[in-house]
């Protein structure tokens, strides 16, 4: 658990941290007490690797959200870090922050846009606002 360049945090509902690592290019996981856990990702820009992550968030099914900035979309991984899907490419210009609401809609702050984005988990868009 080196970092360089934190930008998100999370917590799930099986006592981890989850964080997001931007310069290298990765998620780390870690215990309530900070041990070790796990570490995913890896530069690039097709889908499954992330360019500068930054914001971070745990869904109910434990799938770990994440705000992939450069790739101006927004990434799901599996509790254990197997990519799932990705969702926002082609409409996000600049995701920064994440959060999931209770019924599982997946809402993304852009920076670039300078607007919220609402999507369902199979990356439907709901709404957006500015």
């Amino acid at each position: 658990g080196e970092f360089t360049n934190l930008q998100g945090i999370s917590t799930s509902g099986n006592n981890r941290i989850v964080v997001a690592d931007s310069n290298n290019q990765c998620i780390q996981v870690f215990s309530n007490e900070g041990q070790f856990k796990l570490r995913f990702g890896v530069r690039g820009r097709s889908p499954g690797q992330l360019q500068r992550p930054t914001g971070v968030t745990v869904d109910m099914n434990g799938d770990i959200i994440v705000a992939d900035y450069d790739n101006r979309w927004v990434s799901i991984f599996s509790p254990e870090g197997k990519f799932k899907n990705k969702i926002g490419a082609g409409r996000l210009m600049g995701p920064k922050g994440v959060a999931v609401d209770r019924n599982g809609h997946i809402i993304v702050v852009d920076n670039k846009a300078c607007c919220v984005f609402i999507f369902q988990s199979n990356g439907k868009l709901v709404t957006k606002f500015w």
